[in-house]
């Protein structure tokens, strides 16, 4: 009976805003004239995640793409946009704090968490476990969120790699996935064969100079602290300022 209650007001409340998530996915669903298990099929999750999805669980980043992907495609430009904001939304989650190294720095450290985990483990301590949960919650979800967020970006870096790797060019990859020449510059570094690499990567170059970007910030950002590709980049395309530039802020960084 309570799950009922809890079903209902559920139902309510996705009937009650028409803009949520929840009623968005089930009105792509309907448009489309699918199943929940045949829309499951289409977007590669399981039947039971949809029905979350339409219900009260907030699509993650990965399955926002994979909508707006399937509304853009047959027309459905209103559905697609409010998945493209809610994606939005995630992606320009805060960077965590540095993550922590090592196990435990101190000894301290450990005795602590030592006791963290009797408390989460041992009957006596239940009342103490359930507020340290509600503590932690928002620091689970925090990494949650990072994590989809790291995966979405993954995805995005392999599609570009993959685009730049069939010929289209970076305004082409830029326009299609609505991102920016340092996004596409990381795909091609980070995803890229060393084929792909050398092939694309004097369109790179002249793209991110043509926007500021010196060969030190280009070292710094893509190359691992290996300059040689760059500077041989800016000598093939006989960009000798370019190459100036860069010897000069590494002999003044020495003389510093």
């Amino acid at each position: 009976m309570i799950i009922w209650i809890v079903t209902r007001e559920l139902d309510m409340q996705n009937t009650e805003d028409p803009h949520s998530l929840n009623a968005t996915v089930r009105k792509l669903r309907l448009a489309l004239n699918l199943t929940q298990q045949e829309l499951a099929e289409r977007l590669g999750f399981g039947i039971a995640t949809i029905v979350r999805y339409e219900k009260n669980r907030a699509p993650d980043a990965k399955a926002l793409g994979r909508l707006e992907q399937l509304a853009e495609e047959h027309g459905f430009d209103a559905f697609a946009s409010i998945f493209r904001r809610a994606l939005a939304a995630k992606l320009t989650t805060p960077a965590p704090p540095r993550e922590i190294g090592g196990p435990f720095n101190n000894e301290d450290e450990r005795s602590l968490a030592m006791a963290l985990l009797k408390v989460l483990r041992q009957e006596r301590f239940a009342k103490q476990a359930k507020t340290i949960r509600r503590l932690l919650a928002p620091i689970i979800e925090e990494d949650r969120r990072r994590l989809q967020f790291d995966e979405a970006m993954q995805a995005q870096r392999r599609a570009i790699a993959t685009f730049l790797n069939e010929g289209f060019s970076v305004k082409e990859v830029m326009a299609e996935f609505r991102t920016t020449e340092q996004t596409v510059a990381e795909a091609l570094f980070m995803n890229g064969s060393s084929v792909l690499v050398k092939q694309r990567m004097p369109e790179i170059f002249i793209l991110l100079r043509s926007k500021g970007w010196s060969i030190a910030k280009m070292v710094e950002q893509f190359g691992n602290g290996d300059a040689n590709p760059f500077l041989i980049c800016a000598s093939e395309l006989r960009d000798l300022s370019a190459i100036r530039e860069y010897e000069q802020a590494t002999e003044g960084a020495k003389d510093g």
